[in-house]
């Protein structure tokens, strides 16, 4: 069960990782404009970047621990 809550945690902070990146580096979303604004442009965008990984990670452990629990307990039921 700890392995699999590991595998979503790791996916979910890549995808965070991913779409941080994406918001930063793409011109649409005007966010680098705002990050080179701040007083701080490096601890602006590694916060920006660190908000996303660990929302996206605690998230998809989330929901890993219910699809494991759900998973566990259709187990049951069926036997």
């Amino acid at each position: 069960m700890v392995l699999a809550l590991a595998s979503h945690a790791a996916i979910g902070m890549t995808l965070g990782l991913a779409l941080g990146f994406a918001l930063i580096r793409i011109p649409a979303f005007h966010v680098t404009s705002l990050v080179n604004d701040s007083i701080d442009p490096w601890a602006t965008m590694l916060i920006i970047i660190a908000t996303f990984v660990t929302t996206f990670g605690i998230d998809a452990t989330l929901t890993g621990f219910i699809l494991v629990m759900s998973q566990n307990d259709t187990a049951r039921v069926r036997s």
